[in-house]
């Protein structure tokens, strides 16, 4: 009788783990399935090169809010940052905004595969690591600079190989 409460015990014990373990990972799927809150990007008018957006610092200055989107005002030297932390998905995404604004604080949309260009969150291997960037400019200006990022690269990886 004995053997049977402690088989009963155990066998609860190991269902109440399993099935608090399923719920770990069902919120932790459902997190991130979930897509991360749109941005607005300010760009200073006449602004052209990359942008690069510094996430999780401390000391930033809090994000405004505009309706769903997150207020990004980048500096005329193309930086920002920000306390918010840095997205793990594509950067930027489609549902962001992106508008040249002028000394008066008017905007002007600025269309991505027109006036921006690229995107990503940069992981490792850069000195923009941790930071998400993208480019304005034409799409000849932003050939131009890829062209060179894979370069860069290239021979990043090719002195890693050889051991320079």
């Amino acid at each position: 009788m004995k053997e049977e409460k402690k088989f009963k015990l155990g066998l609860s014990v190991i269902i109440g783990v399993l099935v608090l373990a399923f719920l770990v990972v069902a919120v932790y799927v459902y997190q991130k399935g979930q897509p991360r809150e749109a941005d607005l990007f300010l760009i200073p008018q006449g602004y052209t090169g990359m942008v690069v957006v510094q996430y999780g610092i401390a000391d930033a200055p809090e994000m405004p809010r505009e309706g769903e989107y997150w207020v990004n005002k980048i500096g005329a030297d193309g930086k920002l940052n920000s306390p918010l932390e840095r997205p793990e998905r594509v950067f930027p995404r489609g549902t962001d905004q992106f508008y040249f604004v002028d000394a008066q604080g008017n905007r002007t949309e600025a269309v991505k595969g027109v006036h921006v260009h690229g995107g990503e969150v940069v992981y490792e291997g850069s000195d923009d690591a941790g930071k998400g960037r993208f480019y304005v400019g034409t799409a000849e200006e932003w050939a131009k600079v890829l062209r060179q990022l894979n370069e860069e690269a290239e021979k990043k990886k090719k002195a890693v190989r050889t051991g320079m």
